[in-house]
């Protein structure tokens, strides 16, 4: 079995599609489908994958990052963190915590209370990169805003830009 590199081993994965997806985007195939896997991705719980949605790239620099700031931090609290705040729901007022403050000790926890998704808008079109709007619905059933933005990189692959710093 191949081993996985830290940032993606430390992502829990999931078989299940048990959670709703709303999508009702763009108009070119692959970035649809790109799409389709974040939403799939993040209603199954499934970090992991969504974690392969990111630019790798730009997803390492920021995990080492990261990692050279806090050594002592897990694995698994610095990806969830990085995943949130890649998908806009890091953010003071838009964030996961039950009480806004991450917890360490079970860093999955916010976005484990997610259980539907709704992605609204993809701007602007015919651009390599796109802003992309939407929603989540949390497990108390209040919501949450998603953000983000997705590139074409050289080898015309959508992926989730991964802000670093």
């Amino acid at each position: 079995m191949e081993e996985l590199l830290p940032q993606y081993a430390a992502a829990p994965s999931s078989e299940s599609a048990r959670l709703l997806i709303r999508f009702r985007i763009a108009d070119e195939s692959e970035l649809n489908w790109l799409l389709s896997q974040i939403t799939g991705s993040i209603v199954r719980q499934d970090w992991q994958q969504l974690a392969y949605t990111f630019d790798h790239d730009g997803y390492a620099e920021q995990f080492a990052l990261m990692k050279r700031a806090n050594a002592e931090r897990s694995d698994a609290d610095v990806v969830a963190q990085i995943l949130a705040e890649t998908i806009g729901l890091g953010m003071v007022d838009n964030n996961l915590s039950t009480n806004s403050v991450r917890d360490p000790e079970n860093p999955f926890a916010g976005l484990n209370r997610i259980r539907s998704v709704e992605l609204t808008g993809v701007d602007p079109s015919g651009s390599e990169y796109r802003q992309v709007d939407g929603f989540v619905t949390l497990e108390d059933g209040t919501f949450r805003s998603l953000s983000f933005s997705v590139f074409q990189n050289a080898d015309g692959e959508w992926r989730i830009n991964v802000p670093v710093g």
